[in-house]
């Protein structure tokens, strides 16, 4: 046997007026779409279409807006904390506030588990487990049939995780892209991450093709796997110059206007630097030796 309540809910603390149905929702009386044991009651022109949504205030938010189909994908369980059009339509996806986020489906691939933490035109589709934590127009785009996992941008502007960076990671800073498995950007300017398991230490420019890699301050090219390049110089000129590229696996470059050696703490008997006026005396004694 059924038992259905019916009960009318006046508190100005709720802003106005609701109304708890049969099917278990609480709407507003003005009459905005509310599914099956939904709540979409603070705020104005918010709406929660899917089952077990909730938008707990802003204006014009969307929870549960993506469509019902027959491969599966289902719209339940999302839920908006406030903000100014926000839409979180796929399943268990969060969005706490800020200005026009998304998570939605790609296409025919689920999206489910996400969550965007604030920010402006932030927006995650295809991935699964993923978190966006504010900033500005930062992205996640599955566009294949299999959605990625586990990505995440620390807030930012314009940080992208590719669809081919699953638990790819960019921690802030300025259109980074981390595009490949398990690629990081740390912060920084520009710098594109595309090898697997590589990574981009901050600076800008810089450009991580092999596996395994690592690139760290200006204008780094690596393009080959196991390998490390150090750029400490401003070379604001050197995307045409490929002095400083990688050209074999498991090479270690780096490039700075000198080199300073310390053995022990405070200890300037056992310390010397070397620049360019004195490293052709290093070239000697190497080649010497040899």
């Amino acid at each position: 046997m059924k038992f259905y309540y019916y009960a009318i809910l006046s508190n100005t603390y709720l802003w106005g007026a609701v109304v708890a149905h049969r099917d278990g929702s609480m709407r507003r009386m003005d009459g905005l779409e509310t599914g099956e044991f939904s709540v979409a009651i603070l705020g104005f022109d918010n709406i929660a279409p899917g089952k077990f949504c909730n938008v707990n205030g802003g204006e014009g938010n969307e929870a549960g807006t993506d469509s019902f189909s027959g491969d599966g994908f289902e719209n339940d369980y999302a839920v908006i904390g406030g903000g100014l059009e926000n839409s979180a339509g796929s399943r268990f996806s969060t969005i706490t506030g800020g200005i026009e986020n998304f998570v939605s489906r790609g296409g025919k691939t689920p999206t489910k588990h996400n969550t965007i933490s604030g920010g402006q035109g932030n927006g995650i589709s295809g991935f699964i487990s993923s978190v966006i934590t504010g900033g500005t127009e930062n992205r996640m785009f599955g566009s294949g049939d299999g959605a990625r996992n586990a990505c995440t941008i620390s807030g930012g502007e314009v940080n992208i995780c590719s669809d081919n960076a699953e638990y790819g990671v960019a921690t802030g800073g300025v259109e980074n892209l981390a595009n490949n498995v398990a690629a990081v950007a740390f912060g920084g300017a520009d710098n594109f991450v595309n090898g697997q398991s590589a990574t981009s230490v901050g600076g800008e420019f810089n450009t991580i093709n092999g596996d395994f890699s690592i690139g760290l301050g200006t204008d780094t090219r690596v393009n080959n796997h196991s390998s490390m390049v150090i750029n400490l110089n401003d070379r604001p000129f050197a995307l045409n110059d490929d002095e400083f590229d990688t050209d074999v696996d498991g090479q270690f470059i780096v490039d700075a206007k000198s080199y300073s050696f310390q053995i022990g703490k405070n200890r300037d008997d056992l310390r010397f630097q070397i620049t360019d006026a004195n490293i052709q005396n290093l070239i000697d004694a190497l080649e010497n030796a040899a």
